[in-house]
């Protein structure tokens, strides 16, 4: 059912999703310190953003979830919402009921960003704490934690010590590549080994990066 929360009255809006799943209408996600909320996108555009209401949410008064959320991703094929959130945990959404399906716990700081993979049961997530940890959500377990070296990259940044913080992760259409972001830098890992194929810093990169994508011509 509709709620009453305006599109015009977000004030701290953490992240952005469009939705375009097989059952459902086109969407917009949005996610802050008041919990998840979804939108038409069409409601939106026809009234420009003004009158727009939100079509349902998740709130952070539920049990499962309290803490800002500061990332979301979709895996449309099992039709679930993941977010990122500031307790350090990560939890699964199904889009059809909102109710809660799993939580991921296994970081020690709080989440920036989440990445589902494309072609498999999981995700990616990006911490504080400077890890990466890749999930198996059929198991809701840690299958691989990931430390990036961006230590070569740290060194010649000119912005003061370094910081191995990250905030930004990636996955490529095949899941075979994994980029991530943060203080130091961009690291680049292929998923089969989880091999660290290179490293850019933040000074080369031109500034620390906040968000990444791949791009394929």
């Amino acid at each position: 059912s509709s709620s009453s929360s305006s599109f015009s009255t977000l004030l701290r809006l953490l992240c952005l999703r469009l939705l375009c799943p097989r059952r459902l209408l086109h969407l917009l996600l949005s996610a802050a310190d008041d919990g998840i909320k979804a939108w038409r996108w069409g409601d939106i555009m026809a009234q420009d953003g003004r009158d727009a209401l939100a079509q349902w949410e998740v709130r952070g008064t539920t049990s499962a979830y309290r803490a800002e959320t500061n990332g979301l991703s979709v895996d449309q094929q099992h039709n679930t919402l993941y977010s990122a959130c500031g307790d350090g945990n990560a939890y699964l959404w199904d889009l059809e009921t909102q109710q809660c399906k799993g939580c991921l716990t296994g970081h020690k700081k709080y989440l920036h960003a989440i990445k589902t993979f494309h072609h498999r049961h999981g995700c990616v997530t990006a911490s504080e704490d400077g890890t990466l940890c890749v999930w198996d959500s059929r198991t809701l377990t840690v299958a691989q934690r990931i430390v990036p070296d961006l230590s070569s990259a740290a060194s010649s940044a000119r912005h003061g010590p370094p910081s191995n913080w990250l905030g930004c992760v990636a996955v490529d259409p095949s899941d075979e590549w994994l980029a991530c972001g943060g203080g130091a830098g961009i690291a680049m890992f292929h998923t089969r080994s989880f091999t660290q194929t290179f490293a850019i810093n933040a000074v080369t990169a031109g500034a620390v990066p906040q968000d990444l994508c791949f791009y394929d011509e």
